[in-house]
C-alpha cells in the first residue's frame, strides 16, 4: 500500500491494533499484533513471545488501503492509519 508518499509493508509496520477504535485502545476492547519478524527478534532479545500474524496485518493493510475515510495522524516517528476496526502504526521513513 502506498499512501501520502509512504510505502506501507511488513518492514515498516510497528504494530496493528484490532478492535473498537472509538475510545480506549489499551487492549481491553481489542488486541495488538506485531509482525512475525518482530516476534522472533523479541524472543531472541528477552524471551518474550508476543502475538504475531503477518497475514492478518497484510489483510488489514489491504482493507485500510480501500477506505476513503481513513484518519491519518502523525505521532513522533510514526504514522497512524485509523478505521472503525483497525489502527495501523507505521514507522516514518
Amino acid at each position: 500500500m502506498k499512501t501520502i508518499g509512504v510505502n506501507v509493508s511488513l518492514d515498516n509496520v510497528v504494530n496493528l491494533y484490532v478492535g473498537k477504535t472509538d475510545k480506549c485502545t489499551c487492549g481491553c476492547r481489542g488486541y495488538y499484533i506485531i509482525t512475525e519478524k518482530q516476534r522472533d527478534e523479541r524472543i531472541k532479545k528477552d524471551g518474550v513471545e508476543l502475538y504475531a500474524d503477518d497475514k492478518e496485518i497484510l489483510d488489514a493493510i489491504d482493507e485500510i488501503s480501500m477506505h476513503k475515510d481513513v484518519i491519518v495522524s502523525v505521532l513522533f516517528d510514526e504514522i497512524q492509519f485509523k478505521t472503525e476496526k483497525y489502527i495501523l502504526f507505521v514507522k516514518l521513513p
